[in-house]
């Protein structure tokens, strides 16, 4: 009866290794399976056309990414970190520099979607970390199509 216990005991051993193991590369996969679905959304985002409103959504994605990454930040201005850094940046007809996603969430991302929630957008440029191939950098321009918007970018 003794060696019973011993033999069942050891079964449910086995069977626990047996079950961390598959749950660990179950979960293992998963992940990888996230990481390529992330990977081919922003790929083939690059030389498409996007409304004002996508890109306020992105803009808030990224802000939302590097919060909880605890990236850190410059005076608003998140530092690339070579790992989980997500930068956006956009170029607005009428400005000659590009400016950074954080700016605009700092100074209402509601108050870029009433000025451009209808203006186009064509994605530029897309970038990885190279590390962990997760999105580094998108940059966007506006498109000259736009005739409505007429207001100076203050961003």
């Amino acid at each position: 009866m003794q060696w019973m216990k011993k033999i069942v005991v050891i079964f449910v051993i086995i069977i626990a290794i047996l079950g961390s193991i598959c749950y660990i590369y179950s979960q293992k996969k998963i992940t990888e399976n996230k990481k390529i679905a992330n990977y081919d959304k922003y790929k083939t985002m690059l030389n498409k056309e996007f409304a004002g409103t996508d890109v306020a959504s992105l803009i808030n994605e990224s802000i939302d990414k590097n919060k909880s990454n605890n990236v850190e930040d410059n005076n608003g201005l998140y530092i690339d970190n070579n790992e989980n850094t997500f930068i956006i940046e956009i170029k607005f007809l009428d400005a000659d520099s590009l400016i950074r996603g954080e700016k605009i969430y700092l100074n209402g991302v509601q108050r870029f979607v009433d000025l451009y929630g209808t203006a186009k957008f064509k994605c530029t440029k897309v970038e990885f970390h190279k590390k962990t191939h997760e999105i580094k950098y998108l940059c966007f321009e506006e498109e000259k199509d736009n005739q409505e918007n007429t207001e100076a970018t203050s961003y």
